[in-house]
């Protein structure tokens, strides 16, 4: 009964007469390249699969209504990756997938239809065209009509970065399939530690300067790295399909017998990779979500986990629709298939993983074989056994996997003992210690040595299983709800000092860096300070030669320039904005020194990972590199890129795509980022200015840390307002890369990392230990001065460090930055564990405080003013709680009570309040 009850819940709350609308309500695609041929190779299947049941309900009309965009814009086409022929040769090939029932909680029909629609929500994300143009004023549909056409974008784009890739030849950019045939260092993927290079070996080949061996995201759900595409390869093997996909991993996309690009993405959907289970377990319910799990209604036929199989996001929903990518993006795509085959999404908190109590990086039982080394001695055969951590030949524990997974152990056991007797040193055994090596066993040694089927599963949790090296469109999650304005009393860490002996080169020892466009030009207007700040202490101990050294190959690889957006000059013009960054030393953790080093540490790690250049060629063997050369050159790639999506970024024309500051004053709808709720709408406002067919109003990501949406533009206008600069960056964004009196791009940037976003505070603030941290995140040794919570701060990131390095991006790649950045200081890091926020107890979006000044309902009915209090929920006028922020943030409160005081009188209708339910507007207040 309360199943039962359950289901019928989710169905009244999604809606299963949702109109979803028909795509030929929907405008045409962009198209990108010249299209199609006339004639090709057709996919076909060479084993003659028969067809599956899906194909029974699932017609090619459906396939070509939901995907009318397909393929870079030119629709659905056999002679293309994306096609209904494609889709179901690939579906014959998973014989459970859309066709199996597993639990009761579903009705057949609606199990079949929640797999199809969970996969295709994870293609919206990964390879969608996410036209945010749709939701614009300028498109004049109504939000249903936007969402309709917004998550009919799937299979659009082919290449990671698409459509436009970066990582691709200028003259083969992916507008083609083959276009992926080669790449540039950026693309290459390749995951080079013992054990991944003996199993999965990278290609070494090149095509003049580009690279073969590409492994990159590719296909309908993006699998990369040599691990994924080489465990496909084997896969592909065992069904008798023999391809060498590690040296030619563009077949992924070019292949048509059997055709792979769809092949490969439901292929990583269908596949556990232990401790995480395969997607469509999650959806059909066949997963062991574990006691703690399964007491927060984490169990059965849900879909919220499978966001955190496929990369690690469980931000939840944004408050706008259409919001930004991650976790948001594919709930709401999910909603929206299974509002189009008429079937119930389940109940909304399942649909996230974000309350999620254990997380699978976290559950604790045997994941894979490796030797038994309490044998290994003994004068009798090498044997492998389960291990509680991870490897490359998966174990299925019989308590958390399907028994069609189960069955397969026995097979890994031998695949495992086979790589012992084949390759001992893998495991560091030799037969003077490991005298087991001396007495094969019998019928498990075969020839030749082994590549065992794995999973995708490992070396490092996510997608693919690594989130993309650089930053690609379209729009990640909203980094900040309003401008404010910065600090708190510290309390305590234990302070771990790194080796102030670590050696960190000198930008002499690194290769020359690829350089974009025509360069600086000869004369230009130099960064100017209207204002005159004096000097920032700053400039005493970091010079011009420090930031020359650190950042050779800034502004797309030109290097340091006044000329252009990133330069020393800009950077301490902006410091003096900011007269506590880098000069302040508020807790007793560190010394002065530590704390103004730790400091600038801290930004320019989050400028890594948000526009630096992030050469994975550089620990590739071609570069003849040990690894901390590698490293030391690694991170120095910061500043590198202007636009998100650089050096060559999508969002722009093709004639300006980002190659000069002033490209970035037009975009495709793409680029434009407007929330236009009627909140934000008011106080920010979007310019709906065009330039041709393209927009002016562009809000995507710019500068040092990438400012992005119209309401962080607007705060940051509202910023400058107040420090008398005079400049309308709502109607000209761009200002932010072009303006130099005072030069914005990095003043923007550190804007951003100095201001509090309530419930988040400033990332120097708690940097500078001046935070309120809660007593649960206090009682874990989450509080004072430490780095881990600023990626929270930022980008929502939690994964910790990639086992790997330099690994993947997101906080992997801030906290290395940062450790290597300490060690150039010759400061300390400060504990390992608190380096990430992955192990914060209670994360910002959960403390409960009051966060933003609104009306007082309690007294609007009244004959006297109308007022403004603390809510305890989030809004464009914040409030400073004095128990979680610093005095200096504090004492702009009444400034705030005033400006929302100020906006009911102006704007009564933004709060639901008008003269005849409210008569305290009948009562202006005195002057303000």
């Amino acid at each position: 009964m309360k199943s039962t009850l359950v289901i019928l819940l989710a169905l009244l709350s999604h809606g299963l007469a949702a109109n979803t609308g028909s795509a030929k309500d929907c405008p045409a695609a962009p198209k990108y390249g010249s299209g199609p041929p006339k004639s090709c190779k057709l996919p076909t299947d060479p084993n003659n699969r028969p067809k599956s049941k899906l194909e029974s309900w699932f017609t090619k009309e459906m396939f070509a209504d939901l995907f009318p965009h397909a393929n870079i814009g030119w629709g659905p086409n056999p002679c293309y990756p994306y096609s209904y022929e494609s889709f179901v040769i690939a579906a014959r090939y998973f014989p459970s997938f859309g066709t199996s029932s597993p639990n009761k909680e579903y009705s057949a029909e609606e199990n079949y239809r929640r797999d199809l629609a969970a996969f295709f929500a994870h293609a919206i994300q990964e390879t969608g065209e996410n036209d945010y143009g749709l939701y614009q004023g300028g498109s004049k549909m109504t939000k249903e009509q936007a969402r309709n056409c917004f998550y009919r974008g799937g299979f659009f784009n082919w290449f990671e970065g698409g459509p436009t890739s970066g990582f691709l030849p200028p003259n083969a950019p992916g507008h083609q399939p083959s276009d992926g045939d080669k790449c540039n260092t950026g693309g290459v993927y390749c995951s080079a530690d013992a054990t991944t290079e003996y199993f999965y070996p990278c290609s070494k080949g090149k095509s003049g300067s580009f690279f073969t061996g590409c492994y990159f995201g590719r296909g309908a759900i993006q699998i990369s790295y040599n691990y994924n595409y080489g465990a496909f390869q084997q896969w592909l093997k065992e069904q008798n399909i023999h391809l060498d996909i590690l040296k030619q991993p563009n077949l992924v996309m070019t292949h048509m017998n059997p055709p792979l690009a769809i092949m490969a993405s439901l292929w990583f959907y269908m596949t556990p990779q232990p401790p995480k289970p395969a997607m469509h377990d999650i959806v059909m319910g066949q997963w062991g979500a574990g006691q703690q799990n399964e007491q927060a209604g984490y169990k059965g036929p849900i879909f919220g986990p499978t966001s955190l199989v496929i990369n690690n996001e469980c931000g939840g929903l944004s408050a706008d629709e259409p919001g930004g990518g991650g976790e948001n993006r594919r709930i709401r795509a999910f909603k929206w298939f299974c509002d189009y085959f008429k079937v119930p999404a389940g109940p909304d908190r399942l649909l996230s993983c974000k309350d999620m109590p254990v997380k699978f990086s976290a559950m604790k039982y045997p994941l894979s074989y490796q030797p038994d080394w309490s044998s290994t001695w003994k004068e009798a055969p090498c044997n492998c056994v389960p291990a509680n951590y991870g490897g490359l030949i998966p174990y299925f524990d019989p308590a958390n996997y399907p028994k069609n997974w189960v069955e397969k152990n026995e097979y890994y056991r031998k695949e495992c003992v086979r790589t012992i007797y084949a390759n001992p040193g893998l495991y560091h055994l030799e037969n003077t210690t490991s005298v087991c090596l001396n007495h094969p066993p019998k019928g498990e040694i075969g020839t030749p040595a082994p590549k065992p089927k794995t999973t995708k599963t490992t070396p490092q949790p996510s997608k693919v299983t690594q989130p993309p090296p650089k930053k690609t469109p379209p729009p990640p999650p909203p980094k900040k709800t309003r401008p404010p304005v910065a600090t708190k009393a510290p309390p305590k860490v234990t302070k771990e000092p790194r080796a102030g002996g670590v050696n960190t080169g000198s930008a002499k020892d690194c290769p020359a860096a690829p350089k974009y466009g025509s360069g600086p030009p000869k004369s230009c207007k130099l960064p100017t300070d209207p204002n005159n700040r004096p000097k920032s202490k700053l400039e005493s101990w970091f010079t011009k030669e420090m930031f020359a050294d650190l950042f050779p190959h800034a502004n797309i690889g030109w290097g340091p320039n006044p000329c252009y957006p990133y330069s020393y000059e800009s950077f301490v013009i902006a410091a003096r904005y900011f007269p506590s960054f880098g000069t302040s030393s508020p807790n007793k953790e560190y010394s002065a020194e530590e704390n103004y080093r730790r400091d600038l540490a801290a930004f320019f790690a989050h400028a890594i990972q948000e526009t630096g250049e992030n050469d994975y060629g550089l620990y590739q063997g071609g570069s003849k590199m040990t690894k901390e050369q590698a490293r030391n050159c690694f991170y120095r790639g910061g500043f590198f890129n202007w636009f998100e999506g650089g050096p060559t970024s999508g969002f722009l024309p093709p004639n300006a795509p980002g190659h000069q500051p002033s490209d970035g004053d037009k975009c495709n709808t793409g680029g434009v980022y407007c929330s236009a709720d009627a909140t934000t709408e008011y106080f920010y406002p979007c310019s709906k200015g065009k330039s041709g067919s393209f927009f002016t109003g562009c809000y995507f990501g710019r500068g040092a840390i990438q400012i992005s949406y119209n309401y962080n533009y607007g705060a940051f206008q509202q910023w400058l307002k107040e420090q008398n600069i005079h400049l309308d960056i709502l109607k000209q964004p761009n200002l932010v890369m072009t303006h130099m009196n005072p030069p914005l791009a990095i003043m923007a940037s550190l804007w951003f990392y100095m201001t509090p976003q309530p419930p988040k505070p400033a990332m120097h603030d708690i940097v500078m230990g001046q935070w309120g941290a809660g007593q649960q995140n206090e009682q874990a040794g989450y509080k004072g001065p430490i780095f881990g919570p600023t990626s929270l701060v930022i980008n929502n990131e939690c994964g910790g460090l990639s086992a790997d390095e330099p690994g993947g991006g997101g906080e992997n790649r801030r906290i290395r930055a940062f450790k290597w950045f300490c060690d150039y200081f010759k400061v300390p890091a400060g504990p390992d564990r608190l380096l990430s926020c992955k192990d914060m107890p209670v994360k910002f979006s959960a403390m409960k405080y009051p966060l933003s000044y609104q009306p007082d309902w309690s007294s609007t009915w009244k004959e006297a003013p109308c007022n403004c209090v603390p809510a305890n929920y989030g809004g464009l006028i914040p409030y400073f709680d004095p128990a979680n922020y610093p005095k200096n943030w504090v004492e702009k409160n009444e400034y705030y009570r005033k400006e929302c005081v100020r906006t009911i009188y102006a704007n009564p209708g933004l709060y639901h309040l008008s003269p005849q339910n409210s008569a305290c507007l009948n009562h202006p207040p005195p002057k303000m």
